[in-house]
């Protein structure tokens, strides 16, 4: 199935994995920080489906994403990760950042608006996915 981009998918992996980041596990509800709040607004306005059902030119946890800003700004490659593993002087940014959470679930062709901690936005196209693991293991996992 081809990347819809009136469809936002998300690997039902990827949201279990990310559950925990929308809840304050000392209170079991909702957590009340922007970010996660973000992120809880885009996982339940994605359509969650199986891995194998998510085309791979969709962004998933642990992709390397390459986009250029628009409208004929730099090209750049990054890797969308749990906070855990987000270092971005390595190109990993956390899936809680701005454009992290903006490229989740998002596909190759797709002209996403950031919104940026300055409250400027910023436009992105998306050039490429890479699902290949990182040489360091710093993707998916939530441990």
């Amino acid at each position: 199935m081809p990347y819809d981009p009136t469809n936002l998918m998300i690997a039902a992996d990827d949201a279990e994995a990310l559950g925990w980041l929308v809840f304050d596990s000392s209170t079991h509800a909702r957590s009340k920080s922007p970010a996660a709040e973000r992120l809880a607004d885009k996982l339940m306005a994605a359509q969650i489906m199986p891995a194998a059902a998510v085309p791979a030119d969709v962004v998933r946890l642990g992709a390397a994403v390459t986009y250029r800003e628009l409208p004929a700004g730099a090209r750049r490659t990054l890797r969308v990760v749990t906070p855990l593993h987000a270092d971005a002087n390595e190109g990993r940014v956390s899936v809680l950042s701005p454009i992290g959470c903006a490229l989740l679930g998002q596909g190759v062709g797709a002209v996403v608006d950031v919104e940026l901690p300055t409250g400027a936005t910023l436009s992105i196209r998306l050039e490429g996915i890479d699902h290949a693991p990182a040489a360091d293991g710093a993707a998916a996992s939530v441990a």
